[in-house]
């Protein structure tokens, strides 16, 4: 009897742990099936005002201005680049130094035939052009240029419904023909080349030279745009050629995060290229030229008119207009130009009117013993025709900008702005002083043509030779 309770007790005891162990199963199963029937939104839905308050809420959480986060910097960042360029008036005038030059190494010889240049270039005034026109007829790139070109039609061109078929873009971007030609270097003698402005050639391109900078603006990090930039291949040298502009305007073309990208760099303000020339080149003639115009007004006859001027860039990046708006007050100065006119042109004379705009100007102007040459920024070496404008029609030049000027003309030619305190002590500088000493400089540049300036001589040479004085072959 004992030995059956027993043999009972033990066969309940195992059926027990069986029927535990299978309702541990069955509940973990039907836990996971629940959890797919609620992930798969087959679970009860909230009700329609439930979801409207949970929309609401989601709309407010999102027009909430996004916080400044509170992370805790473990060290400082020393990049200049996070100040923004684009805020800092004296940006231009804290230039870099020179790098030590890398040249352009080219894994080749000089008997594997011409240097084949790149010119990396985009239509100009971009906005001007009828895209849909232009996509009706379409030219081959390599595949290396889709992404550059996508990001390029999405940036400045902004219409969606224009549409490009993959490895094709406007031939309006192949609008130059292929230039040959030779030079004669320092280091190899006479090497031939091929400028190509043809997308098409990109990929078997040794060098690419981009001239045209300004489309990299922007205001976000890096403070330009690097998917504007081409596809780095291994075999390519890069170029820059920066010329026309000034630095107050774009900025970045000065910063080392944007100059490292470049093999060699051309162009203007020379403190920081490699290969230096002048915004405004002043040849042998043009010196000449200049040192033997007349003054425009008599030294004996009291103006009843003292200064005159044309400004159509009315958003400078100094303060030209509040100095303009100054004379015309105080001096009784006559603005011909877009900004801040008070004085009508002579008749028969329209704005821009042709290619005699230029001696249009010269005429006006030189009815006035003084006028202001004021360039849009205060940068260095950034000194543009306005000046010699002045001097070729034989009146004083009133300048501002550069702080170099000094390098780019004739010593005692000219009245700088800035070496007054107040526009009073200018105007009654203007008025009372002996004019006859602005023009001492022209019998000593007769003399010597090289005491015309220090730094605004033309050298005369060409670009694409500059470029190949720099190659070095690497067989």
């Amino acid at each position: 009897m004992a030995s059956l309770k027993m043999m009972a007790q033990k066969t309940l005891g195992s059926f027990s742990r069986k029927t535990t162990l299978n309702m541990i199963i069955i509940l973990i199963v039907g836990i996971m099936i629940l959890e797919l029937y609620l992930v798969n939104g087959n679970g009860p839905q909230p009700s329609v005002p439930e979801q409207q308050s949970e929309t609401k809420q989601q709309s407010e959480t999102e027009q909430l201005p996004a916080e400044k986060p509170q992370a805790k910097h473990s060290y400082e960042n020393k990049d200049p680049d996070f100040i923004s360029p684009y805020n800092d008036p004296d940006f231009c005038n804290r230039l870099p130094n020179i790098r030590h030059p890398r040249g352009i190494q080219l894994s080749r010889s000089p008997k594997d035939g011409p240097v084949k240049i790149f010119a990396w270039s985009q239509p100009w005034l971009i906005y001007l052009h009828d895209w849909k026109k232009e996509s009706l007829n379409l030219c081959p790139i390599p595949l290396e240029l889709q992404p550059f070109f996508d990001h390029y039609k999405q940036t400045k061109i902004q219409d969606p419904s224009i549409l490009w078929e993959p490895g094709y873009v406007p031939c309006i971007f192949f609008s130059y023909k292929d230039t040959a030609g030779s030079c004669n270097t320092k280091e190899h003698g006479k090497v031939d080349y091929v400028v190509s402005y043809n997308y098409t050639n990109f990929d078997t391109a040794d060098i690419v030279y981009l001239n045209v900078l300004y489309i990299h603006h922007t205001t976000a990090l890096p403070y330009y745009d690097p998917r504007l930039l081409p596809p780095r291949l291994s075999q390519q040298s890069w170029v820059s050629h920066f010329h026309s502009e000034s630095i107050g305007y774009y900025p970045y073309v000065a910063m080392p995060s944007f100059i490292r990208h470049f093999d060699l760099t051309l162009g203007s303000p020379p403190q920081m290229m490699d290969v230096p020339h002048p915004l405004y080149p002043v040849d042998a003639n043009m010196v000449q030229d200049l040192a033997n115009v007349p003054p425009s007004f008599p030294f004996d006859k009291t103006p009843e008119d003292y200064m005159a001027f044309f400004v159509t860039n009315c958003w400078p990046k100094n303060n030209r207009n509040e100095i303009l708006q100054e004379f015309i007050d105080k001096l009784g100065a006559h603005s011909y130009g877009a900004c801040l006119r008070n004085k009508d042109l002579p008749e028969g004379i329209q704005d821009n009117g042709g290619p005699q705009w230029g001696e249009h100007k010269k005429q006006i102007l030189r009815k006035y013993p003084f006028s202001f040459a004021a360039e849009n920024s205060n940068c260095l070496s950034y000194v543009t025709e306005k000046i010699y404008d002045i001097l070729a029609i034989g009146s004083i030049p009133i300048y501002l900008g550069a702080s170099d000027i000094a390098d780019y003309v004739p010593e005692g030619s000219y009245i700088d702005f800035n070496a007054f305190g107040s526009m009073d002590e200018l105007i009654k500088y203007i008025k009372t002083v002996d004019r006859s000493q602005f023009y001492k400089w022209k019998e000593v540049v007769k003399n010597d043509p090289s005491k015309f300036c220090k730094t605004c001589h033309d050298k005369k040479f060409d670009f694409t030779c500059a470029i190949l004085d720099n190659i070095h072959y690497v067989e």
